[in-house]
């Protein structure tokens, strides 16, 4: 949950010794994030159910001098329902992180994106063609006014615009990253702690 708040394994050890009196090393902090990651399964069991609207957008990142993707998909309630690290900015790595989602969530009915030209082909090459299709908004900042479901929506990509700033300030607090494959665990454990929130709390506080 410390994580979730983006101190670092450091500031964690620091925590964990001068308030409960409990001597660990960064280090195992960081293994135990290595070790617990892949907790999806948990959230399954704990009843999180993500919206049919989902919004997805791309942001930089900038860690050990070098440029970072953090692709990612939420839905319309901020829930995040899959995050992705790569080092380029293509449609292989649009589609990885929309296959996550499918993975997560199953289909959506909508899905916003900017007018990044990757999305409608990653789109058609994750959900296909068949019915029912997954509409796709192109809502950049400016909303559009959808009919959906015999209901008006006023979509736009600045839900997602405005965690991707949230999730920086996070980033910047952390000391970064040695490797892809850490960065993405620490995502992998990080979306499930978001989603959870209090339940996630009561969850722990009873084990």
């Amino acid at each position: 949950m410390l994580y979730r708040y983006g101190l670092s394994s450091y500031a964690i050890s620091e925590i964990l010794r001068k308030k409960f009196r409990i001597k660990v090393s960064p280090w195992t902090i960081c293994k135990w994030a290595r070790k617990f990651g892949d907790i999806k399964d948990l959230a399954r069991h704990l009843g999180i159910q993500f919206s049919r609207i989902w919004h997805a957008d791309e942001m930089f990142i900038k860690a050990k001098g070098k440029v970072y993707y953090l692709y990612g998909v939420i839905d319309d309630k901020s829930r995040v329902i899959a995050l992705h690290v790569s080092e380029r900015r293509d449609i292989r790595s649009a589609i990885l992180c929309l296959r996550k989602a499918k993975h997560i969530a199953g289909k959506p009915e909508i899905l916003v994106t900017d007018g990044w030209y990757a999305y409608p082909k990653a789109i058609r090459k994750v959900f296909g063609w068949r019915k029912p299709r997954v509409k796709h908004v192109v809502a950049h900042f400016r909303k559009e006014l959808v009919l959906h479901n015999g209901k008006i929506h006023a979509l736009s990509n600045n839900r997602i615009e405005g965690w991707n700033s949230w999730f920086r300030r996070i980033y910047r607090g952390m000391r970064g990253f040695k490797s892809l494959v850490s960065f993405q665990r620490f995502l992998d454990i990080f979306w499930v702690l978001w989603n959870l929130k209090d339940k996630g709390w009561e969850f722990l506080g009873g084990l």
